[in-house]
């Protein structure tokens, strides 16, 4: 990295560890990340940094503003949230919380999206423009918090122009930084399909109609939607995550209840995966003599990077750590994020920061109970947002400004 384009580093990189690790310390499921949200809040009043808090409910919006003249609005999105899992890492930054665990890194994103905030906030005499960081929560569930935070006005006042957002990537190198124009999430949404059978003795199978042969037949089915239902160039996923029914052993029940969800990154295939899905539920449970009632929750869309202002993120990363250094992502990934909610308003960029290390053991999927991060990776997080910040500030015209 050229450190002399971001030199206030040197000074924050012990800071930036020691937050993380608190925050580690400290996870909060979603919706309830009122400890979280005080601790930013305190960081930042500490720095002199306007901010409002209670935004969507936990969520806290820091506004920074350029003192060289008018400018565009960029914002920087940090996720606050933790996940229902039992860490089973053994470190000096352990969860001190059983059952909920940062295994996602929202406490690496904060920590980034934070100090990016306080160097801005230290270069503003030199910004044309304002920087809004939005600390969000309830990224990991529905109803969407990124949803809320756009009703709750976070994107307004003044209007913002561009979002960036990071996520750090265990499949990565450590340091790497990865982005793909165009979609580069899919889309998840989830289903739920109630089986309605008649319930009976398990020794007379035939005086009942037994939902949980129909469900078994249906969970197989619906693997076909992939493989013949949708054209092979189309990525689509689908998964049954919970099957519930039944109280014991010897009786057959009236009900199995099918949870699951489905992702995919076309529109229109979208709509198609939701369809068959219905059809196959009903007409699987039919055959069997039982019926099927089929919900869909609509979830995230895809992100969807903006291709000009993901550009100007790789002219950026380049400027920041040399020629080639930023990777463009060969494909998108079937994971999903509410990320795409603001891009459904503004342009924005989602990038990933690697943090892969096997020497550290870094290597682990996201949300597993030994997930971790190299945290040598944080200071070019900090970086690149800092730089790509800069880069938007400097090339965008603001969404609010009069037309020619």
């Amino acid at each position: 990295m050229h450190r002399e384009r971001i030199p206030e580093l040197e000074h924050h990189t012990t800071d930036i560890l020691q937050t993380r690790r608190h925050l580690h310390r400290h996870p909060e499921l979603s919706n309830q990340e009122h400890e979280t949200a005080a601790y930013l809040a305190s960081r930042l009043a500490s720095w002199d940094i306007p901010l409002r808090t209670g935004i969507a409910g936990t969520g806290v919006v820091a506004l920074i503003e350029g003192q060289a003249g008018p400018g565009p609005t960029v914002a920087i999105r940090g996720d606050m949230d933790a996940l229902p899992i039992h860490e089973e890492r053994q470190h000096g930054y352990v969860s001190t919380r059983p059952g909920v665990m940062h295994a996602c890194g929202h406490d690496a994103h904060m920590t980034m999206a934070l100090f990016a905030g306080r160097i801005l906030h230290q270069r503003r005499a030199t910004l044309r423009g304002c920087v809004k960081i939005l600390f969000q929560p309830s990224e990991e569930a529905s109803p969407s918090g990124a949803e809320a935070m756009v009703r709750a006005g976070a994107l307004a006042d003044p209007p913002v122009d561009a979002v960036l957002g990071i996520h750090v990537f265990p499949y990565l190198p450590s340091r790497a930084i990865g982005v793909r124009p165009g979609v580069a999430t899919a889309a998840a949404d989830e289903f739920e399909i109630l089986v309605h059978g008649r319930g009976g003795h398990a020794g007379y199978p035939h005086l009942a109609v037994d939902p949980i042969v129909a469900a078994a037949h249906v969970i197989l089915a619906l693997q076909t939607i992939a493989s013949r239902r949708i054209r092979p160039n189309d990525p689509v996923v689908v998964t049954v995550g919970t099957v519930d029914g039944g109280t014991k052993a010897n009786i057959i029940p009236p009900t199995v209840r099918l949870r699951g969800t489905f992702r995919t990154q076309n529109p229109q295939v979208r709509e198609q995966v939701a369809e068959e899905i219905d059809r196959i539920a009903q007409g699987v449970a039919n055959s069997h003599g039982a019926t099927a009632e089929v919900t869909i929750h609509w979830g995230c869309p895809s992100v969807i990077n903006d291709p000009p202002l993901t550009e100007a993120f790789v002219r950026a990363g380049q400027r920041l750590l040399g020629e080639g250094a930023v990777q463009i992502l060969p494909e998108a990934l079937m994971g999903a994020d509410d990320f795409a909610f603001y891009q459904q308003h503004i342009p924005g960029v989602y990038f990933r920061l690697g943090t892969g290390n096997a020497e550290k053991g870094t290597e682990l999927p996201l949300h597993h109970p030994r997930f971790d991060i190299d945290e040598d990776a944080m200071p070019i997080g900090v970086a690149m947002l800092v730089e790509a910040t800069e880069e938007f500030l400097r090339t965008l015209a603001p969404v609010s400004a009069p037309a020619a």
